[in-house]
């Protein structure tokens, strides 16, 4: 029965991926999930994050969203494997 159980447990991660799905190191927000439903506008789904570069790995109670909008995932929900495309309108500030 311990072996039925052992191979049951599966860490919540986050890895991202390009479209070549090779690795891609970008910067995520994890932190406490926030129930966000019926709220007008498109407000953060988690509360007191830290930042960190993926991958990451999420606890039982965390959500994680992008940084920034320098990447567009093609999932809706940031857990496991996320293949992520780079944003056309993207502009990095930085460079002006």
């Amino acid at each position: 029965m311990l072996y039925f159980l052992v191979t049951a447990m599966y860490p919540r991660f986050l890895i991202t991926l390009d479209e070549d799905l090779e690795s891609l190191p970008v910067t995520v927000r994890v932190g406490q999930a926030v129930d966000v439903v019926g709220q007008a506008g498109k407000p953060r789904t988690i509360s007191g994050f830290q930042t960190h570069q993926t991958p990451v790995r999420l606890g039982t109670t965390e959500r994680a969203e992008l940084a920034t909008e320098e990447y567009i995932p093609y999932a809706h929900v940031l857990e496991g494997f996320v293949i992520l495309r780079k944003n056309p309108g993207w502009e990095d500030t930085m460079q002006l």
